[in-house]
């Protein structure tokens, strides 16, 4: 596996990983919602799941506990998530922004593209540090989730 964080804008954060698994698996685990919770958010943090609804326009409403044991709440919309086509949702809940995640074939597995795109450049500073912190530890759990599918 390989990590990158590169930067395309002032207003997007951009992360990049290559895993040794077959596309449709990381889709997979993407797009059901007891493989998502296995891994999605910082390490440490446990998901609790309210709602998933993968239709457009359909809310996924989680909330995430934390090490220090505050639940901080999460509403997604999803705009698109099809298997053929780029992972497309906006996070309604602070901090608010458009995740668009590409899944690329490759001959040796598959390449995730993450675009977190803000409304402003402050809104993008505020938490861009952090958020690469947070976007590596939960690739992290990704790898480990996909593993544990094959």
């Amino acid at each position: 596996m390989t990590y990158t964080a590169v930067f395309h804008s002032q207003r997007e954060i951009v992360t990049q990983r290559d895993f040794t698994a077959p596309r449709e698996r990381v889709f997979r685990a993407w797009a059901e919602p007891e493989r998502l919770a296995a891994w999605w958010g910082p390490g440490g943090t446990v998901p609790t799941l309210e709602e998933f609804d993968r239709t457009p326009g359909g809310h996924w409403r989680f909330s995430l506990r934390g090490l220090d044991g505050r639940d901080q709440p999460n509403d997604i919309v999803f705009v698109t998530l099809e298997s053929a086509r780029p992972l497309v949702f906006d996070q309604v809940s602070q901090p608010k922004h458009r995740l668009e995640a590409t899944l690329l074939e490759t001959e040796t597995g598959t390449q995730v593209t993450c675009v977190m795109r803000f409304e402003t450049v402050a809104e993008c500073e505020a938490v861009r540090a952090e958020t690469i912190r947070e976007n590596e530890a939960f690739l992290d759990r990704l790898g480990v989730e996909l593993a544990a599918m094959a």
